[in-house]
């Protein structure tokens, strides 16, 4: 068994108010999980998904969307950055492989999905 971030972080994640749902090993989706949109997990349901090996940890995102600066050249992407933590100010940030960088939120209303890209502002279904 690889090292369990569904083991070390979900019960934080929970008791923080975040909705969680197991990551299958080797994937970035809760495969094998029915209702996973709609689950809202607690310690039991936890312990559960540890012992059935679940490995990795997802957070929903209804209530915590997050801007994702998906760009690879280091100056632009910390120029969007800086633009939106003015627009934005407060969020956590998260780099993955840098430089790209997530900024995360959260919200007592759930909204829509947007994708923004070149100035054109896309309604998707997430």
């Amino acid at each position: 068994m690889s090292f369990s971030y569904l083991a070390k972080y979900g019960l934080g994640l929970i008791s923080n108010g975040y909705k969680i749902v197991p990551i299958t090993h080797g994937t970035k989706a809760p495969k094998g999980v029915t209702g996973w949109t709609q689950i809202i997990a607690d310690q039991n349901q936890l312990a559960q998904w540890i012992k059935q090996g679940f490995e990795g940890v997802g957070v929903l995102c209804k209530n915590h969307p997050a801007i994702d600066i998906d760009i690879m050249d280091e100056q632009v992407s910390n120029r969007m950055l800086a633009k939106v933590r003015e627009m934005l100010p407060g969020a956590p940030r998260r780099v993955g492989k840098r430089p790209k960088q997530l900024l995360s939120y959260k919200t007592e209303k759930p909204f829509n999905f947007y994708m923004f890209q070149t100035n054109k502002r896309t309604p998707s279904t997430p």
